[in-house]
C-alpha cells in the first residue's frame, strides 16, 4: 500500500529505461521497506498528481492587487483632468497643480510589486536581503515565533506574519477604490469649456468644485498614499529585522554547548567574562 494514494505515475515521470544486464539494481530488504513505509507522505496526493501532470503552477493570488490596481487607474484618471485644470480662484487651481505631484500611482505599482512577492506570486528563488518574499518571510518567521515566545511569551502569529501586513488591509483598500471613482467622477462632472475674455476661440477648462471639495479630494489622495507606503516599509523593516536577529542568535548558538571540553576552553583560555558568564548561566 503506497503512502500516497491515488498518485501512481511519479516514477515515470522519471524516464526509467534500464534491463540491469549485471544485477546492478536491488530490491530494498523488508527492515529497508518496513522503514521507508513509517515515513510519513512527503506530500498529498493532489500535489503528487500535479508533479506528474508537470502543472505546479496557480497556487497563489494576490488579494490586494485588484483594489490597488482601481486606485491607480482612478489615480491616472484624476491627473489627467487636473493638468492645466482651473480652479474657482487661484488657491483652487494651485491645489489642483498639487494633486498632479501625489506619486500615487508609482506608489501602487511599488506596493502591487511588494504584494505580488509576498503572495508568493513572484519567483520565490531570488532572495533579497531587504525585500521579503513568501519564502524568505515565512522561514525566517518561523524561528522568530519560536525565540519570541522563549523570550517574551509571544503566543500570537505576529512574529511570522509581520512582514505580510500589506496583504491584511483588503476592506481598507476597497474602501478607498470607491472613493478614488468618487473623487474621479467628481472631478471629470465639474469640468467645463470656459471661452477665454481676451482671446477670441481660446477655451479654458475649468473645474466649479469649490476649494474644500478639492481640499478633500487631495487629502484623501494623500491619506491612501501614506497608507500604502507605511504598510510596504513596515512589512520591509520587519523582514530586515528578523533577519538581522536571526543572524545574530546564529553567532550566539551553541557557544560553550558543545560539551565539557568546549566549555573548559572558554572557561579557561579564549572566553571573555562576558561569554563565560553566559555560558555558565
Amino acid at each position: 500500500m503506497t503512502a500516497i494514494a491515488n498518485a501512481t505515475g511519479l516514477y515515470n515521470t522519471l524516464g526509467y529505461n534500464f534491463d540491469d544486464p549485471n544485477n546492478a539494481i536491488q530490491t530494498f530488504s523488508t527492515e529497508t521497506q518496513t522503514n521507508m513505509g513509517s515515513v510519513p507522505p512527503l506530500m498529498s496526493s493532489g500535489f503528487a498528481n500535479d508533479i506528474i501532470n508537470n502543472d505546479i503552477n496557480g497556487y497563489f493570488r494576490n488579494p490586494v492587487s485588484a483594489s490597488v490596481q482601481s486606485i491607480s487607474n482612478s489615480d491616472v484618471s484624476i491627473k489627467s483632468d487636473c493638468v492645466g485644470l482651473q480652479g474657482i480662484d487661484q488657491q483652487t487651481t494651485d491645489l489642483f497643480t498639487a494633486i498632479i505631484s501625489i506619486p500615487l500611482t508609482n506608489t501602487c505599482t511599488t506596493f502591487i510589486q511588494h504584494t505580488d512577492r509576498i503572495s508568493g506570486l513572484t519567483d520565490q528563488t531570488i532572495y533579497s536581503t531587504t525585500q521579503p518574499n513568501y519564502k524568505s518571510a515565512t522561514s525566517i518567521g518561523k524561528l522568530v515565533m519560536y525565540l519570541t515566545n522563549q523570550t517574551d511569551s509571544i503566543t500570537d502569529n505576529s512574529p511570522l506574519l509581520g512582514a505580510f501586513t500589506s496583504l491584511f488591509i483588503n476592506n481598507q483598500l476597497s474602501a478607498n477604490a470607491n472613493t478614488m471613482l468618487s473623487y474621479a467622477s467628481l472631478i471629470t462632472n465639474s469640468l467645463a469649456n470656459t471661452a477665454s475674455t481676451t482671446v477670441p476661440g481660446e477655451f479654458t477648462i475649468r473645474s466649479n468644485l469649490t476649494y474644500n471639495q478639492v481640499l478633500t479630494i487631495s487629502s484623501g489622495i494623500s491619506g491612501i498614499n501614506t497608507l500604502l507606503n507605511t504598510r510596504r516599509i513596515h512589512d520591509e523593516h520587519f523582514y530586515q529585522n528578523s533577519r538581522s536577529l536571526v543572524a545574530h542568535y546564529s553567532t550566539i548558538k551553541g557557544l560553550g554547548m558543545s560539551g565539557e571540553s568546549d566549555l573548559h576552553l572558554i572557561n579557561n583560555f579564549i572566553g571573555t567574562p562576558k561569554l563565560i558568564d553566559r555560558v555558565n548561566t
